[in-house]
């Protein structure tokens, strides 16, 4: 038994299951418990070096030798916006300079809408800002 099951009064997760196939407002409720509402600028300081490093340049590479002068990104999960700032931010302050031709445009979504509407408002406690490289 798990203690999420015994802190709900369920003997076990099959107990749970039984609970959400006969409540339909259940599920519901654990899908606002499943969503990461984590979003901070340059969160995986790896991550985005990978992405300024191996993955924009290939991929604008690969636009450009097609004849296209956009390159299209799709940022899923965007929670309020931190992560696909931070990559326009890696592309205006790095990869971009590289490729002046090209222009990056990226569609950011979210299931959540409180979340999607933080993110058009663009304002950020410093929390948010704390991992960004100190040049930036």
């Amino acid at each position: 038994m798990t203690a999420a099951c015994a802190n709900w009064g369920f003997r076990n997760v099959a107990a749970y299951r039984m609970f959400l196939e006969t409540n339909d407002g259940e599920w519901a409720v654990l899908d606002s418990l499943c969503g990461i509402t984590i979003s901070r600028f340059y969160r995986d300081r790896e991550v985005f070096r990978f992405l300024e490093q191996d993955v924009l340049v290939t991929l604008s590479e690969d636009a450009l030798a097609r004849g296209e002068n956009e390159l299209r990104c799709l940022s899923i999960g965007c929670a309020s916006g931190e992560e696909p700032y931070a990559l326009a931010l890696l592309w205006d302050r790095g990869t971009g300079r590289h490729f002046p031709s090209l222009a990056l445009t990226i569609l950011a979504t979210d299931a959540d809408p409180a979340m999607i509407r933080r993110a058009k408002q663009g304002y950020y406690p410093s929390g948010s800002i704390a991992g960004l490289p100190a040049e930036w």
